[in-house]
């Protein structure tokens, strides 16, 4: 499959956006749940960063929030908006990518790795995860490493969900367009520092991410 390089072209967009229904905080809450069907109580008990109640309340809890799909709640009005829409299911390509829409243009289609079947840290083969929903103000570290997977690098990182699930890049880019993360999602390392800069540019609070299939 065809790797592009990012590039901006500025392209007037159709669409229109309409104002959020929901609070950034409760886009990011209602993402989160879906962890459960992976996660043990303790790992989502420390995600949601409440000590005083119990991981199997958390799960519960996570279990009956709706996920947030929809552009239209996710992608906040306004004209200095950086909104990454992640496709995590073969488009007609075959392939897994991204698109942005900023103040620079719009771009995209640009392939990316997202969760699949692949070996666990203990050698066995495991399905992983890449959580679908709406997530804002995501969390910019230029040189991220992955502890749980031998300091494994994730240049550029752009972290949704604490410290565990980022949009990164990744040395593997022969992968990229097919499932072969262990959630986060990846794109070459071109595209990771394009994506980092925009978030860092017009700030990570005006930066949003939406994962669908």
């Amino acid at each position: 499959m065809k790797h592009f390089l990012f590039s901006f072209v500025l392209v007037a967009s159709t669409h229109a956006w309409a104002a959020p229904t929901i609070t950034a905080q409760e886009a990011y809450d209602n993402s989160i749940y879906q962890l459960f069907d992976q996660a043990d109580p303790e790992l989502l008990q420390q995600i949601y960063g409440n000590p005083n109640e119990d991981g199997q309340a958390i799960l519960e809890k996570m279990k009956r929030r709706p996920i947030i799909t929809d552009p239209a709640q996710c992608f906040p009005a306004g004209f200095n908006q950086v909104n990454i829409t992640v496709h995590t299911a073969p488009g007609s390509s075959g392939g897994q990518w991204l698109e942005v829409e900023s103040p620079e243009g719009r771009f995209g289609p640009i392939p990316i790795s997202s969760a699949g079947t692949i070996p666990a840290p203990d050698g066995h083969l495991k399905s992983y995860i890449t959580p679908k929903g709406c997530f804002h103000n995501p969390t910019p570290e230029a040189n991220a490493v992955s502890t749980t997977y031998g300091n494994s690098p994730m240049p550029h990182a752009l972290f949704f969900i604490g410290h565990l699930y980022a949009i990164h890049g990744t040395l593997e880019e022969k992968h990229l367009g097919k499932r072969a993360s262990h959630g986060c999602v990846r794109v070459s390392r071109v595209n990771a520092k394009a994506l980092f800069d925009l978030a860092l540019k017009y700030g990570t609070q005006n930066t949003n991410i939406l994962i669908v299939d």
